[in-house]
């Protein structure tokens, strides 16, 4: 996944910063029509889609151009089902477009099609941004009008791409006066002085204008009105997550001392990047990375199958990496398909599968290490008469030490070990259910509600918080085997500790990154799993230790690493001295020599 400087460091402020010093939003009694909230909550899927670095058809329409000079990146597309043709700008994304919103002095508007300014004065960076593709998007939306005149013209952006959105707007309701235009916008900053903010609401119409802000966003805020920065009407303040008819007021003018207005800025905050609560969705930029982990994961095919079928490997220790592995093929498949199909990428019954699936897949191949945990236990406490009852038997390679003639067996050792081993086991699978309940109530119905969306990321982040818990635990017993079992191979314990830090990745990650995201699902806004730097971290942190600890599983012998045998320690007790005689009288005639091997990369 690509990203860059400026999205990497709008992840760290999210997770470093974001929390700090939040004022708090006071509820209202307030809501606009379900109409207009549909509305606004389209067009927010359209400013996100401008961070896209490749998107063939917007939200299934039809791309007429892509906009991509002097830094300003957006594109012009066609809805021939709801006769509009919609102009969507980028925000902030680069370092380039950092030193756009740096140019905070104003200068006289001056911009293509737009006539009798008069005092009008705006930001010189939004300025040149807007001024460098003009023509490109007033000659590709005279194109479109002129064999379509009764189509909406609707201007939208994100960010800085709401403030060039904004003169956009103006220049093309300049330019085609008999047009309908329309502007909505989304964390937009203030653009000009007061003389701007009142020829935008006299061009274009206040009620035509949609300057949407989600709760405490600091970036319309940021150009303070002492520097003589104004902004236009229409405002509409969500002033309470989740994001709802009933949570939106329609503002009164331009700066309105009870809607955004009343909240001191916190510049670039999680509120700015979260719009319309989304989530999860996969964007077409997302072809790329699903593609590639789907082949990566079928290039394991032949070793898994090796693992599966060879005499001196296969464990039933590691079914679940295996099952893992070949369902994460199928997981990736469908992600890239859905980048790629919007009735695929809006499908419910692929959303919970998948959501399920990121829940439940890392606790699987965590609760593998946990049936090796109980083996490195459990192989040591066998002394030499009973040595034959271990997962690891004498004529079977491994790194455990043989007990010399007169080692004692420790009974009450082992029996203590096999009930912290099953109630371990037990936990991992009482912190998957929450895991698929999530899964299973991931749908939109849960999360229009807010007490139900609630409960349902309470539920996320239960599952993550016991399965890192439990992650902790895991190594906190090997290391416990290295220093107090003397037979314990050392090595086997500092592997497993490896193992057990890269898995514990995913739940630190779904506890601290993704718990900034807000629970959405339709929308695929800045800042949610489907921004450029969300998406990174996401594969990052994510996707990548999930793989390493699968590719290290089965790449490795775990059989003769761990001294599992085939069926590792399945027993809840041991055996009798009549079951013991009569099994060694069975294995007398076969029972070879049992050979002992170091530690190195040529014998893993």
């Amino acid at each position: 996944m690509l990203f860059n400087l400026a999205s990497l460091v709008a992840v760290l402020y999210l997770n470093v910063f974001g929390t700090l010093a939040l004022p708090v939003v006071e509820p209202r009694a307030d809501g606009v029509d379900q109409t207009t909230y549909n509305n606004m909550e389209r067009f927010a899927r359209f400013s996100s889609a401008a961070y896209q670095l490749i998107c063939p058809r917007p939200l299934g329409t039809t791309l007429i151009k892509s906009i991509n000079r002097s830094g300003t990146q957006g594109f012009v597309t066609r809805d021939d089902n709801r006769k509009e043709i919609v102009v969507s700008f980028r925000g902030t994304f680069s370092i380039g477009d950092a030193i756009v919103d740096l140019q905070v002095a104003m200068t006289d508007l001056n911009s293509p099609g737009v006539t009798s300014v008069g005092s009008s004065r705006v930001h010189t960076g939004f300025h040149f941004a807007y001024n460098a593709v003009a023509n490109d998007v007033i000659t590709a939306v005279r194109g479109q009008l002129s064999s379509r005149p009764s189509y909406t013209v609707v201007v939208t952006g994100h960010s800085l791409g709401g403030a060039v959105a904004s003169l956009g707007a103006l220049s093309l309701k300049s330019a085609f006066p008999s047009a309908d235009v329309k502007l909505y916008t989304y964390g937009q900053p203030r653009v000009g002085n007061a003389a701007f903010a009142s020829l935008v609401e006299s061009r274009v119409g206040a009620s035509n204008i949609y300057r949407v802000v989600h709760t405490y966003d600091g970036v319309p805020t940021v150009l303070f009105k002492a520097l003589g920065y104004r902004h236009f009407a229409t405002e509409y303040w969500q002033f309470k997550d989740p994001s709802r008819p009933a949570n939106f007021r329609k503002c009164s003018g331009g700066d309105d001392p009870s809607c955004s207005d009343s909240i001191p800025s916190t510049f670039i905050n999680p509120a700015h990047l979260i719009y319309f609560d989304q989530r999860g969705i996969p964007f077409p930029a997302d072809f790329g990375p699903s593609i590639t982990f789907a082949i990566l994961y079928a290039l394991l095919l032949p070793v898994t199958v090796y693992r599966m079928w060879g005499k001196r490997s296969r464990t039933w220790h590691i079914f679940g990496t295996i099952t893992f592995s070949l369902e994460r093929i199928v997981l990736f498949s469908f992600r890239a398909v859905q980048s790629r199909r919007d009735s695929w990428r809006f499908s419910n019954r692929l959303l919970k599968y998948s959501q399920g699936s990121w829940g439940v897949g890392y606790i699987g191949i965590a609760s593998d290490l946990v049936h090796l945990l109980r083996c490195l236990l459990v192989n040591p406490t066998y002394g030499e008469e009973k040595y034959d009852e271990a997962p690891t038997s004498r004529n079977q390679i491994s790194y455990f030490r043989v007990p010399e003639d007169g080692e004692q067996d420790r009974a009450e050792e082992r029996a203590r070990v096999r009930r912290f081993s099953d109630f371990l086991w037990l936990a991992f699978l009482s912190a998957s259910i929450p895991a698929m309940v999530v899964g299973s109530r991931f749908s939109k119905d849960n999360f229009n509600n807010e007490e139900k969306a609630d409960s349902v990321m309470k539920l996320r982040y239960a599952s993550s918080a016991v399965a890192l818990f439990l992650s902790l635990v895991i190594i906190a017993a090997a290391q416990w085997s290295r220093q107090m079992q003397a037979r314990a191979s050392v090595k086997t314990c500092q592997l497993l500790a490896v193992l057990v830090l890269l898995i514990a990745v995913v739940p630190i990650y779904r506890l601290s990154i993704m718990f900034h995201q807000t629970p959405a699902l339709e929308s695929q806004g800045p800042g949610s799993q489907s921004s450029p730097g969300a998406q990174a971290a996401f594969y990052i942190f994510h996707v990548v230790p999930e793989f390493l600890t699968t590719v290290t599983l089965l790449g490795l012998n775990v059989r003769k690493v761990f001294g599992t045998g085939f069926w590792g320690d399945w027993r809840n007790k041991d055996d009798t001295p009549e079951e013991q005689a009569k099994r060694r009288a069975k294995k007398a005639p076969w029972e070879k020599p049992r050979l002992v091997v170091e530690w190195s990369p040529s014998t893993a």
